[in-house]
């Protein structure tokens, strides 16, 4: 087994079970709502049938971290906007320097 330490990429972040946010339409909410059998009233409005979303909603399960777990390694996720903890940005802001410095180079040279 390893252990995985994995940024907040987005490609890092999607979630196994999508929960309904403003952006969902009425009926799409209440099919949620149904699916988990969560009881609301059927003329109630969307911003009441958000709430119950929220008292209800699951914790986020993140679909890497799941197929990592399956297959017997652990991740650890690193805090978002953690510069000191993820070099991925060092590297490549050494690579964005490294060619602009070779442009400017080639500039001077012609």
């Amino acid at each position: 087994p390893s252990i995985i330490i994995m940024d907040n990429a987005s490609s890092h972040s999607s979630l196994v079970e999508k929960v309904p946010n403003s952006f969902w339409k009425k009926p799409e909410i209440q099919n949620w709502l149904r699916e988990r059998n969560l009881e609301f009233l059927n003329d109630a409005l969307k911003v009441n049938l958000l709430e119950i979303v929220a008292r209800n909603k699951p914790a986020k399960a993140y679909a890497a971290n799941q197929m990592v777990l399956e297959h017997g390694h652990a991740v650890v996720r690193l805090p978002p906007y953690h510069y000191t903890f993820n070099p991925i940005g060092d590297f490549v802001k050494s690579i964005i320097i490294s060619i602009l410095e070779r442009k400017v180079t080639a500039g001077k040279s012609v």
